[in-house]
């Protein structure tokens, strides 16, 4: 199931801070699924809850460190 929306990626996107080091970006920030995404069959839920902005290789890196494993999103420490 994808669900996709593309104004609430293009609001994540425009985030200046990554929310998980709390870095200020010169770049666009990058959405990064929490749940779902990846999972095989195509999941891609694109809602409010299951995103959080990140930063992107030329700023903070949050978001490949997060794919490389090291990292968890913050909401999942409340799990």
């Amino acid at each position: 199931m994808i669900v996709p929306d593309t104004a609430l990626l293009a609001e994540f996107r425009a985030v200046r801070r990554c929310e998980w080091c709390k870095r200020e970006l010169r770049h666009p920030a990058h959405p990064h699924h929490i749940f779902a995404r990846g999972l095989g069959s195509g999941h891609r839920v694109d809602i409010r809850c299951n995103l959080i902005a990140l930063g992107g290789p030329w700023d903070c890196n949050c978001h490949g460190e997060v794919h490389d494993g090291p990292l968890r999103s913050p909401h999942l420490e409340q799990l």
